[in-house]
C-alpha cells in the first residue's frame, strides 16, 4: 500500500467518524423536559391517539411503552417528564412526545 493510500484510508475513517459523532449529537440532543395538563384520547378508532393538552395550550401526541400506562387515565391531570421526537405538521397533526416517567397523575 503506498502512502497516498494509506492516507485516503485515514481520511475516509475520520470522515465515517465525524458522521456517527455528529448523528450521535442530533439524536440525543433532544431534551427531556417535564410537561403538565389533561390527558385524553382523540381521534376515532383505529387512528385514536392519546394526548397532552398542556396549559399554555399546546398539543403533544404521547408515544413510547410508558405512554401506555396513561390510557386508563382519561382527563386526569398529569405531570410527565419526557422529549419531544416529532414536531407538530399542523393542525391535527400534534409534535410527538416521548413520555420517560410519569410524574404525577391527579383524580379525574
Amino acid at each position: 500500500m503506498t502512502v497516498s493510500a494509506k492516507t485516503h484510508k485515514n481520511i475516509l475513517r475520520a470522515l465515517i467518524l465525524f458522521s456517527v459523532a455528529l448523528s450521535l449529537s442530533v439524536v440525543f440532543s433532544c431534551e427531556v423536559k417535564n410537561y403538565a395538563g389533561i390527558i385524553s384520547i382523540r381521534g376515532n378508532a383505529p387512528f385514536s391517539k392519546l394526548v397532552l393538552a398542556t396549559d399554555d395550550g399546546a398539543l403533544y401526541e404521547l408515544v413510547g411503552e410508558r405512554a401506555k400506562e396513561l390510557m386508563s387515565h382519561q382527563y386526569a391531570r398529569v405531570v410527565i417528564a419526557g422529549k419531544e421526537i416529532y414536531p407538530a405538521k399542523g393542525p391535527g397533526f400534534p409534535a410527538k412526545l416521548e413520555v420517560i416517567n410519569i410524574l404525577s397523575i391527579s383524580a379525574k
